[in-house]
């Protein structure tokens, strides 16, 4: 388990933090983190996140790279133990790139299916019952 985040913070309970509720929660949260948190900002760690202003956005990126870029963030998540399917997209139109992931899960027999949305203007992750972990905000 996890302390609980929202957009804003940390997510108080009577006074406590409260934590994510379960283990699939806690990954979820943690492949949140992990995708939205740009490189080179995070001061403990400069290498830690994506490096999205300088290899994701912009014209001309090609969609195998930025699916690459992903990928290798994705197998950095200690409780991931592997990326079963992947498949993405990117919209010229709206300048939007979207992914979903198959992953299997440390400690669960069943996969999870997981949806990436993001533009420069903000960052979307859902899980397959449509749980959204968090709401666009850069």
């Amino acid at each position: 388990m996890d302390i609980k985040l929202i957009d804003d913070g940390v997510v108080f309970s009577n006074g406590d933090f409260q934590l994510t509720e379960n283990h699939l929660d806690t990954v979820a949260q943690r492949l949140y983190i992990r995708l939205r948190t740009t490189k080179f900002k995070w001061f403990w760690d400069l290498e830690y996140g994506v490096d999205w202003f300088n290899k994701v956005f912009g014209k001309g990126k090609n969609k195998l790279q930025i699916d690459l870029i992903l990928k290798e963030e994705l197998r950095k998540e200690k409780w991931l133990d592997r990326v079963i399917s992947f498949d993405s997209n990117i919209d010229n139109q709206t300048r939007v790139y979207s992914c979903n992931f198959l992953a299997k899960i440390k400690g669960f027999t069943n996969p999870i299916q997981y949806y990436v949305i993001t533009n420069q203007n903000g960052f979307i992750i859902t899980t397959e019952n449509n749980k959204a972990i968090t709401t666009p905000s850069f």
